[in-house]
């Protein structure tokens, strides 16, 4: 029993390094915050790998990571709790499936509650940024990168479910 405590707190600390290396890494960066990127990639793999309250907990640690590490563009706490804790904790909600469209309609619920995270924070603490529009709408469309970035996550875990032993333990 200690033994697989360990072997999941060991597994937990690697993903988290990966995913702050990963995010370094980014493919498309936005100016007020937010991008493209693997770095939800590794806490990802180890949800399916350790189950949601495992991967809940890694995915808070690494939100908690991100607000330390990077650059913090609000210190609202409505930002604070959306854009960093909810969003790390949410990723931690993706659970294996063995059927691969169970696992996608789950991932994509996962996805888009992270994205409505997003938005919330937007139209609360950053709708100044909108000028004459729509708060909300510029919100949902600035925050629009979450979701492609849920598209290439997908797709690197499919190719992964599909050809690694990765989600075996």
């Amino acid at each position: 029993m200690k033994n697989e405590k360990v072997k999941i707190l060991v597994e937990g600390g690697i993903c988290l390094g990966l995913a702050i290396v990963l995010g370094l890494f980014s493919l498309f960066t936005m100016p007020q915050g937010g991008s493209i990127s693997l770095a939800t990639l590794p806490i990802v793999i180890f949800s399916m790998r350790n189950g949601w309250k495992s991967g809940v907990l890694v995915g808070l640690v690494y939100g908690i990571l991100q607000m330390i590490m990077g650059p913090i563009y609000s210190v609202h706490p409505i930002s604070i709790i959306c854009d960093y804790l909810l969003v790390g904790a949410i990723l931690g909600l993706i659970i294996y499936q063995s059927s691969n469209f169970k696992f996608i309609i789950r991932f994509f619920l996962v996805f888009i509650l992270r994205y409505l995270s997003y938005v919330l924070s937007g139209v609360v603490v950053f709708s100044s940024y909108a000028g004459d529009q729509n708060p909300i709408i510029y919100s949902l469309v600035y925050n629009s990168f979450a979701l492609v970035e849920a598209g290439v996550v997908l797709i690197v875990i499919l190719i992964l479910k599909n050809f690694s032993p990765i989600f075996k333990k």
